[in-house]
């Protein structure tokens, strides 16, 4: 059975830390180490608010979140910026595909990486919005 450990931001969130682990280099690397997180079987973001690692915690457990799925791009930037910071690469690149689509949209500086990433994880509809920006 996996051990089930915590995070706090202001209100406690039970999840597996090998989960987290699986998702993020980050994470991986609190829980090899004899690190505080690891060794009090928690970790303590004070910078992020509770709502923000729920979303984030959705995605990474079920694909997708309310926020990515409502288009909302102060939820979409602030999901992109944990992404970053904690390398998790499936939410940056959901995250760049909604951007791609709503009002961030294509530009000559993101074209190239939007076409690899909806390449290579079949996101159709950003192929379409970078064929739409490259045949203007």
């Amino acid at each position: 059975m996996a051990k089930r450990n915590s995070i706090i931001c202001y209100l406690l969130i039970y999840c597996s830390f090998a989960f987290l682990s699986a998702q993020s280099p980050v994470f991986a690397q609190m829980f090899e180490h004899p690190t505080k997180e690891n060794l009090e079987g928690r970790i303590e973001i004070e910078d992020m608010e509770t709502e923000t690692m729920a979303e984030v915690l959705c995605f990474l457990y079920t694909g997708t979140s309310d926020g990515l799925e409502r288009n909302d791009m102060e939820t979409v930037v602030t999901l992109h910026q944990v992404a970053d910071r904690y390398l998790i690469e499936q939410l940056g690149v959901r995250c760049r595909a909604v951007k791609a689509l709503t009002a961030e949209g294509v530009t000559e500086d993101n074209v190239t990486d939007l076409w690899e990433e909806a390449e290579f994880y079949k996101l159709e509809e950003v192929k379409n919005a970078v064929k739409d920006f490259c045949w203007k």
